[in-house]
């Protein structure tokens, strides 16, 4: 376990110290500072999560409640706190390779399904960035939702028709690009590719801990099912 995920298994731990009032009113304050921070220095966002855990802890041994202590606009209290922390360039460029990577594998796995060999990377790259896109439009969502008392039911539906006409409007789009790379890819190939990452799922998911494995159950499942229907077919 690396220095990070010991820090996050400590608050995790320690925020049991917290009353029901002042523990939903620092998750609430984790949750954004988390989300606001995104793609930042992981390490240090958590170390700082500890700190406001522990001065949390501390005043509430006081008698004080978190609001008394942090202030009644918790939003503009974490984002002073992360005021000084910068963007990780590495992480932008890890997160867009996975990106890449993912979509990458959902296009073979559609040629395993079809029996097509050609590949076009134009249209990988296209719906990498929606995907990106998509990424960052959640991201930004859960930060402005982050400290509101209430749930608008209106504004998480019309999050999801943004999020869709963004989809969709990228789909049409790609069908009027005027350019394609196609690359030619031997169904061996595919299945090569396909059975590499199926394998390395499934080494992540027993690698996990238990109570992280979860997050890993679909994409382990819909490769399994892409794979059985695409061997079907090859068959």
């Amino acid at each position: 376990m690396n220095d990070t995920k010991l820090v996050i298994q400590q608050n995790n731990e320690l925020r049991e110290e917290l009353t029901e009032e002042n523990k939903a009113y620092y998750e609430e304050m984790l949750v954004y500072m988390r989300v606001r921070s995104w793609l930042k220095d992981e390490e240090k966002v958590e170390e700082i999560l500890m700190q406001v855990l522990q001065d949390l802890i501390s005043a509430q041994g006081e008698g004080v409640t978190a609001e008394a202590y942090f202030g009644k606009d918790p939003r503009s209290h974490a984002n002073q706190i992360l005021t000084n922390l910068e963007r990780n360039w590495v992480d932008h460029l890890q997160l867009g390779s996975w990106i890449v990577g993912f979509t990458l594998v959902l296009n073979i796995l559609n040629n395993i399904i079809t029996m097509a060999t050609r590949l076009n990377l134009v249209t990988v790259l296209s719906r990498s960035f929606l995907i990106y896109v998509a990424v960052f439009a959640v991201f930004k969502w859960i930060e402005m939702d982050s400290f509101t008392k209430t749930s608008s039911k209106w504004k998480d539906g019309l999050f999801m028709v943004i999020i869709l006409s963004i989809f969709a409007l990228g789909m049409i789009a790609e069908t009027m690009l005027p350019y394609q790379l196609l690359l030619n890819v031997p169904l061996t190939v595919s299945w090569g590719i396909l059975i590499i990452c199926l394998i390395g799922t499934i080494w992540k998911f027993f690698m996990l801990p238990r109570e992280e494995r979860k997050a890993w159950v679909l994409p382990l499942l819909f490769l399994v099912a892409s794979s059985i229907i695409g061997l079907i077919k090859f068959l």
